[in-house]
């Protein structure tokens, strides 16, 4: 019996099997994909067999023309730009366009940060299909269990930037972990305000807070241009973005950026532990180090009154209430292990590693 080829074993898989196949290439094989997962439900509600097919022929996070996409699924170049105008029009793929007399690059982007933040700004759209907004929660709680408590800081989907006039003057800061740095080197200086995604799945879930959801995040670059070419955000000036920036701080919010893009940032998200569902699976699994800053926070006693704004705001609860800052009286904290100490932390290879590095001993 002939041996089946590669390509005809393509044209024989069923719908069922190229959502597995796709979702995997999206995920990039982290999570467990089967018909009951919020994943493979999303590419089964939204998506048609011609969308599968070119998704399929994309490379995952390379941008790529259409008549590239077109050779790789076998199609026209006609058709292929047919689909792929018509998926980025919802916000299935990123689309970017470099200048008028260069064609379009299609990227396939990760289910989150990615289509799912991607179709929920779209307002007519989620308010037509709220099923999205509740695949896209169960995405960040449920999908995550595999992954949470094997998450080591700095690679996790998103990482707190602290605020930048919190940090101490004399303080060594990498680029990356200033926002006005992130501002300025926006690819194509563009910058638009976005709906917060969390906040508007929330409220489509019955667990919003009360907070307006309009135009508080800010995305930049190439996805701000994507975005503002399909008719979705407002489109901000650098001054205006820097402004943005100061409001937010100033509500309280959190500053979150996404790690999947190997150091480019395009988005920054303004975010409150109540809502933000990056926050909230770093909370519901007990492992912080997946969101955590690479900053640590410290109480400057001679200037501390007390007022408990740090309490209220910090969303890792690093500060409590009570705990008499400024006494010279030691305090001795029971350290409890978390989820990734447990399954694989530094006590695995020294086991006096808790004994020595106590918070009672600090």
């Amino acid at each position: 019996m002939k041996q089946i080829s590669e390509e005809r074993r393509e044209l024989m898989e069923s719908r069922h099997e190229k959502i597995i196949r796709l979702s995997n290439k999206m995920c990039q094989n982290e999570l467990t994909i089967t018909p009951d997962t919020p994943e493979y439900q999303l590419l089964d509600y939204v998506l048609e067999d011609e969308d599968i097919d070119i998704m399929l022929a994309m490379p995952f996070m390379v941008p790529m023309p259409a008549p590239a996409i077109a050779a790789k699924a076998k199609k026209s170049v006609k058709e292929t730009h047919r689909i792929l105008e018509k998926i980025a029009d919802i916000g299935i793929i990123l689309d970017t366009q470099l200048n008028k007399h260069v064609g379009k690059l299609y990227t396939l982007p990760p289910f989150a940060p990615g289509i799912f933040e991607f179709l929920v700004v779209r307002d007519k759209f989620i308010e037509e299909h709220p099923k999205v907004a509740e695949l896209f929660a169960e995405h960040c709680i449920k999908s995550y269990e595999e992954v949470a408590a094997e998450t080591p800081m700095g690679v996790g989907v998103m990482r707190v930037v602290p605020i930048e006039t919190a940090l101490p003057v004399e303080t060594k800061k990498l680029t990356m972990e200033r926002i006005s740095n992130i501002i300025e080197t926006a690819p194509g200086g563009n910058y638009a305000l976005m709906p917060c995604q969390c906040r508007r799945t929330r409220r489509m879930m019955g667990e919003a807070t009360g907070e307006v959801e309009d135009g508080l995040c800010l995305y930049m670059g190439i996805m701000a241009e994507s975005v503002l070419r399909h008719g979705v955000g407002v489109r901000l000036t650098k001054e205006q973005a820097y402004e943005h920036m100061r409001k937010t701080e100033a509500m309280g919010c959190v500053h979150q950026v996404t790690t999947v893009l190997g150091g480019l940032t395009l988005a920054i998200c303004n975010c409150k532990v109540e809502t933000c569902l990056a926050l909230g699976a770093s909370r519901y699994y007990n492992t912080p180090a997946m969101s955590r800053s690479n900053y640590v926070s410290e109480v400057d006693e001679t200037k501390c009154v007390a007022c408990g704004q740090c309490v209220e705001m910090c969303p890792g609860n690093a500060l409590k209430l009570g705990q008499k800052i400024c006494s010279k009286t030691p305090i001795v904290h029971t350290p409890s292990d978390l989820p990734d100490e447990m399954e694989w932390g530094p006590e695995k290879y020294n086991p006096d590693y808790r004994d020595n590095n106590s918070l009672s001993e600090s």
